[in-house]
């Protein structure tokens, strides 16, 4: 048997052994293999051809893997999809990856059904479904032959990035078609670095369209073990699953955790377990150990990686000794940090975590070449996760860049505050974040899950930080809930908590400037223009208080940036139509002629902080583009002083709402200290 023909091979010499179980539904290697090969002779009939893309939108089940080997067998490349997406997200993925077919179920499909009308060129298959578009009408029209139709090691996905800003972009690594060798050395490699055997049971616990759990499920087939899936995440359900089917190795979410050591893992029968492997989002040290000892003697390893690629992993015993560390690379992989400037820089010295792939290997955004290029430094990648090494090699991941607060102009990381907050016995789960303040620019809150009947107060949390933190780093607010909002992956939504108080949401308390103060700048600004190129000027004189008290001088704020904006058409001289810039993530550019508004915002809040500014000048190439709503997107290129000035060059975009580039240039923001 070779193991480079995956479930075919395995389809001759254990037909009769469980490839899935699904509840009660048990799906043999040879059944399996069968049932991809008629759903391949229909994505055959629907025009799918070697180098083509399937894209699977389905529940856990049987069914995603006999279409991800069904794709597979024609040399066509698959593409996951999250079934939760609305039809507007669906749209997008289907047309940038243009996807020949479509395999989903009944459940999900009546709810984007319009994508039918926006994407004619994608045929569909439905679980569930009536007529032509039924899945098992196809498998039955379709026949079994030839036997040529054999299942490679693997099939290639094209993994969809969430994304921080725009659209998703697909990750593409390698394609089936032209380079069949490619994803049967990535599953050889899996086999050794996890160690997998044929007498494996895996329990599929997370979404199969995710990279992790998904990718595991593949590799189980590879090897010919059996996967166990659940339909969806029950802790309960978990437990009753591992006893059953003797389960040996899964992959999990921290998330998992948590619940699990709320529904008594400890007290279960668990002896079968023999290797447990987490990602996809930080593990809190104080759940990690409770986990390591409540699933003993089973390993629990932790694996840092993405999308994008695998970097390093890290063994219970070790991590026991470095709490917190994610490991060391994986054989073959290079893991640097590097400065917002580009310069490497040495143990112990926090920037951005940059991974090189094993082999020389590339991945590219499908269609995003300027992503792409972002991502790389010659022959490492980066997908913004701040983190150092320490002497000995060990990577520890502090955050996203995305999640770093600048509370004052001093950088704040809030896994640090919610490691703390996770050593309270009373604590289930947390999420700190940065929310609008009209002083700082920036403050802490902390939203957190309390066990069943605990009595303990937000004060008691708060002094609980204060004891254990730093004063600039303690959560200045607090709220309890009952449940914090997660992704299907288990990753805490922090993103939408965080924009929800910005953007002055119901969702918790947004918070107003400190009793008795209503901070205002005041702005003088000068216009002109030469065709393409335009200079502003903007003069920063004084903060009050309010109109009749104190002046506090050279104050700026993240939330109450105050600018006179050109509002009624191109290249027009300023008007006085006062606008809020609201400097959270990405700002908005008001009305024509403010691409300024985010350079002033960007450049400030994130690289100056409050200070004693005096003057601003922004040089840059275009301004405007008529008739859309454009929002301003800027990366930071280098930061200098020069003279007693900070400099800051900055590469700027303007995009509009579905996230294409309209206008780009570089600009340079002069920012002179005054005493």
């Amino acid at each position: 048997m070779k193991w480079s023909d995956g479930i075919s091979a395995h389809a001759e010499a254990i037909p009769d052994k469980p490839a899935l179980i699904v509840g009660e539904k048990v799906l043999s290697y040879n059944q399996l293999d069968e049932r991809s090969t008629r759903l391949a002779h229909a994505f055959t009939e629907r025009g799918v051809r070697s180098g083509d893309r399937v894209a699977i939108m389905l529940p856990n089940g049987a069914e995603f893997f006999e279409a991800g080997t069904a794709a597979s067998k024609v040399g066509a490349s698959v593409v996951p999809v999250n079934f939760h997406l609305k039809t507007d997200e669906l749209t997008w993925i289907l047309s940038d990856s243009t996807a020949k077919v479509l395999v989903t179920d009944d459940a999900v499909w009546s709810k984007v059904a319009a994508v039918a009308e926006r994407v004619p060129s994608c045929d569909r298959i439905v679980v569930g479904g009536s007529g032509d578009d039924d899945y098992e009408a196809a498998l039955a029209s379709a026949g079994p032959s030839p036997a040529s139709l054999t299942a490679p090691a693997s099939f290639s996905p094209v993994f969809y990035t969430s994304g921080t800003t725009g659209r998703p972009k697909g990750v593409v690594h390698r394609s089936f078609a032209s380079d069949p060798t490619s994803v049967e050395r990535g599953q050889l490699s899996q086999v050794a670095l996890w160690d997998w055997t044929a007498g494996d049971v895996h329990l599929l616990c997370g979404p199969a369209y995710h990279a992790g759990p998904g990718g595991w499920t593949m590799t189980a087939l590879y090897v010919g073990a059996t996967t166990v899936v659940m339909p969806a995440w029950d802790a309960a359900a978990w437990l009753d699953l591992v006893e059953r089917h003797h389960v040996t190795r899964a992959f999990m979410v921290p998330a998992h955790f948590i619940r699990l050591l709320e529904h008594g893992a400890a007290d279960r029968d668990l002896s079968s377990l023999r290797l447990i492997v987490h990602a996809a989002a930080p593990c809190p040290v104080a759940v990690k150990r409770r986990i390591i000892d409540a699933l003993a003697p089973a390993e629990i390893w932790e694996l840092y990686g993405m999308s994008e690629g695998g970097a390093t992993r890290i063994s219970p015993t070790e991590w026991l000794d470095r709490p917190g560390s994610v490991g060391t690379p994986w054989p073959g992989v290079g893991v640097r940090i590097i400065s917002s400037s580009g310069e490497a820089l040495s143990a112990g010295q926090t920037g951005l975590i940059y991974v090189a792939p094993a082999g020389g290997a590339r991945f590219h955004y499908h269609n995003d070449p300027s992503k792409t290029d972002e991502a790389w430094l010659e022959d490492a990648f980066t997908v913004g996760d701040i983190g150092h090494v320490d002497a000995d090699g060990y990577l520890y991941v502090t955050d996203r860049a995305s999640d770093m607060v600048i509370r004052g102009g001093v950088n704040v990381y809030p896994r640090e505050v919610e490691e703390v907050l996770y050593l309270h016995p009373d604590v289930v789960d947390c999420a700190v974040f940065g929310v609008p303040d009209p002083s700082l620019g920036e403050r802490l809150k902390a939203m957190i899950e309390l066990r069943s009947g605990s009595s303990v107060t937000d004060g008691d949390l708060a002094g609980w930080c204060r004891s254990r933190l730093a004063d600039f780093k303690c959560p200045e607010l607090i709220e309890l809930i009952d449940t914090l909002p997660r992704d299907p992956n288990g990753k805490v939504l922090k993103r939408r908590l965080r924009d929800a108080h910005w953007s002055g949401s119901d969702l918790g308390t947004r918070p107003g400037p400190p009793s008795g103060r209503t901070p205002k700048l005041t702005a003088m600004s000068g216009f002109g223009s030469k065709g393409n190129m335009a200079e502003q000027k903007l003069f920063f004189d004084e903060v009050k208080e309010d109109d009749t008290g104190p002046q506090v001088s050279h104050e700026l704020t993240r939330t109450d940036l105050v600018m006179y904006a050109g509002a009624s058409g191109d290249f027009n001289p300023m008007h006085h139509d006062e606008v809020k810039a609201k400097a959270a993530g990405l700002p908005s550019v008001f009305g024509h002629g403010m691409f300024s508004a985010g350079l002033l915002a960007k450049a400030i809040t994130d690289f100056v902080g409050i200070g004693n500014l005096r003057s601003y000048k922004v040089r840059f190439v275009k301004q405007t583009w008529p008739g859309e709503v454009l929002t301003s997107q800027v990366v930071v290129k280098a930061k200098r002083e020069d003279g007693g000035a900070k400099m800051v060059d900055l590469e700027c975009t303007l995009v509009n709402q579905d996230g294409e580039p309209k206008v780009a240039g570089e600009a340079v923001a002069e920012l002179p200290v005054r005493g």
